[in-house]
């Protein structure tokens, strides 16, 4: 769990002035805000690399449709996925711990993958 923690912190730290401090934002709540706040804030980061690569696909209406068609298929495997894999890790990680860690492996690999796609635009 503490590796898990550590990889956000890293991963938030790589956001900048995006993140902000989600155990004072919780103002003392459970861990379950706190991971929400967290999740919410690396959701942010996968949002705004995806708008820069809508930006640099303006130009090129067919790419942007199937861009958005992607992002939308995408947002729903996330979404099936770790509502299946919390559920069936809850015993084993507890139900918040296990979402914000499928969310945050999920989050981190659709930036790399926007970022390379951003590369491939252009820069």
């Amino acid at each position: 769990m503490m590796k898990r923690i550590l990889l956000a912190v890293l991963l938030a730290g790589s956001q900048s002035a995006m993140a902000k401090d989600c155990e004072t934002e919780s103002g003392g709540g459970t861990m379950s805000a706190v991971y929400a706040c967290m999740q919410n804030e690396q959701y942010k980061f996968v949002n705004a690399t995806y708008q820069k690569l809508e930006r640099k696909l303006l130009r090129k209406p067919d790419l942007l449709n199937d861009l958005r068609a992607s992002q939308v298929s995408w947002e729903k495997f996330v979404s099936d996925s770790c509502g299946f894999l919390s559920n069936f890790d809850q015993g084993e990680l507890g139900w918040a711990d296990a979402n914000y860690s499928c969310h945050s492996d999920f989050y981190s690999a659709r930036v790399k993958v926007l970022n390379s796609w951003i590369k491939k635009a252009g820069g």
